[in-house]
């Protein structure tokens, strides 16, 4: 029945991917003017404005703006989801190296669970391949986290945008409801992402050649918070890197709701190889970071849906992952050290 339920679901992305992800990009843009500059800032339209929370505004931010290549861009702002369904986006422009329109929306996925759909198009207006990732992190009021999610692509040089559909915040409505905040981090390379640090001289000393670092980590605060028909297992622990003088495993934490869970996180250069459509592999190392979230009992018809969010000691985003399974978060070497917070939280059926 389980598998049977993941079968399904995957069925279901596929079609959510199709059905929101290639859709119409027209439509009524969060501002009429000119791309958004460094520092600049835009609000919706009366028709974002709703009685049921705050209208959904954007501030754009490059906190390294260069010429070249790697580099970061950002954005944060305010978010209704109930004034925003598939036929009334929250859309808006990100600009980095490359263009970037953002259009938001929440509604239902499969059964009674529901999504955020923080999708994107991006064009490349140079004239080369571009390695980027897309990371988007959604808040509560409290500033807790309430889901997130993540994609990465090679990004070809052409006039016409490619859409980033696999953008899904999957979770319970009534606490996708809560969200009220977001942020967006995108990284833009030649080389794939994590090859690379954005700058060489901000790399932490830790980070010797053997590419290990320890982890560690530090229990903040955690709670469950149940209602009708699902669990919310939050964790917010304090993140650490030290030198690898011995062979200690990276610290793991422990949450509690229908069973026991295990949370680790480990990070390090990792070689990965990637197959393209024609059979070729391309063999790299990269900095990672894994999240593992793990039952130490299976549960039949228990199904989690997890999100993780990383963010460094300015409380920004540096990485994210929303989904049930080991994420191997591909981020630049000095923004993942640089990581000084870990939020956390699983929706656990009741």
């Amino acid at each position: 029945m389980k598998r049977y339920r993941k079968i399904l679901q995957s069925a279901v992305i596929a079609v959510a991917c199709w059905t929101v992800g290639c859709g119409d990009t027209t439509g009524p843009s969060a501002s009429q003017e000119s791309p958004l500059a460094e520092n600049s800032s835009v609000s919706t339209d009366d028709t974002s404005r709703s009685t049921n929370g705050s209208p959904s505004e954007v501030v754009v931010t490059a906190p390294q703006p260069r010429e070249g290549f790697p580099s970061v861009v950002r954005a944060e702002g305010t978010f209704n989801p109930s004034a925003h369904d598939s036929q009334s986006r929250f859309e808006f422009k990100i600009e980095g190296q490359l263009t970037w329109t953002v259009r938001m929306s929440m509604h239902e996925f499969v059964g009674d669970e529901w999504m955020i759909n923080p999708l994107a198009d991006v064009a490349n207006p140079t004239r080369s391949v571009v390695h980027v990732r897309y990371n988007a992190a959604f808040f509560n009021d409290s500033a807790e986290l309430v889901g997130c999610c993540s994609q990465d692509a090679s990004v070809e040089s052409s006039e016409t945008p490619l859409q980033l559909g696999s953008l899904i915040v999957k979770g319970p409505k009534n606490r996708l409801l809560t969200a009220t905040r977001f942020q967006i981090t995108i990284y833009e390379a030649r080389q794939h992402i994590g090859v690379e640090p954005l700058d060489r001289e901000a790399v932490p000393e830790i980070a010797d050649e053997t590419g290990k670092v320890i982890t560690t980590l530090q229990t903040a605060s955690s709670g469950d918070e149940p209602d009708t028909n699902s669990s919310a297992l939050r964790l917010q622990a304090d993140v650490a890197f030290e030198e690898p003088f011995d062979k200690r495993r990276n610290t793991h934490l422990k949450l509690d709701g229908v069973t026991e869970y295990d949370l680790y996180l480990s990070t390090r250069r990792s070689e990965t190889v990637l197959t393209s459509s024609n059979a070729e592999s391309e063999r790299f190392e990269r900095w990672l970071c894994d999240v593992e979230f793990e039952p130490q009992q299976r549960l039949t018809g228990v199904a989690t849906d997890t999100h993780a969010a990383l963010l460094n000691g300015e409380g920004k985003l540096v990485t994210c992952s929303g989904n049930s399974s080991t994420r191997r978060l591909a981020t630049p070497q000095d923004e993942l050290l640089a990581v000084r917070t870990l939020k956390f939280v699983a929706y656990e059926p009741r």
